[in-house]
Formats: C-alpha cells, structure tokens, sequence
C-alpha cells in the first residue's frame, strides 16, 4: 500500500492517523503519526541523540515529524531508561 494511502486504511482500523516514512538507521523505515500528536517510530533514536549519526536523513525524518504534529513519541526499541515515551 502507498503511503499516501495509510490515512484511509488506519481509519478503516478505527485508527486517526497515518503512517509516514522516517529513515533511521535503516532507509526504509516508517513512523505512525496519531491525530492525537502520538506518534510511533521505529528506527529513529531520540532527537537528541541524533547528531550522533551523520546521515541527514535522521533531521529529516524529525522534522516529518513535526511537521505531521508529533508531540509525544513513542519509540519502538530504543531504550527509554525506564521512560515509556519522549515528550517533543
């Protein structure tokens, strides 16, 4: 399925969101986006941490996210010491 096309199909789930793509350590990687401001990312690390990797496209894929109305993610596998989400 396109992206473009993830609106639809998550609101078919009984889901308000979309699904974006968000480059991380890995090209293909994606982040769900909630209208609440949610958002669940897979393979990017904390914004702060970010400047660890010189790929671009980890700023990139944060600032989709914002741009999309990420205000609190959620991250997939890394450690959140102890945190369950990270306010942005």
């Amino acid at each position: 399925m396109p992206l473009e096309q993830s609106r639809d199909f998550l609101v078919g789930c009984g889901i308000v969101g979309e699904v974006l793509s968000t480059p991380g350590h890995s090209p293909h990687s994606v982040s769900v986006v909630l209208d609440s401001g949610d958002a669940f990312v897979g393979d990017l690390c904390p914004s702060e941490q970010a400047a660890l990797f010189p790929d671009p496209a980890y700023w990139r894929s944060w600032e989709t996210l914002l741009e999309h109305g990420a205000r609190r993610v959620h991250f997939a596998h890394w450690p959140n010491e102890g945190h369950p989400h990270t306010d942005i």
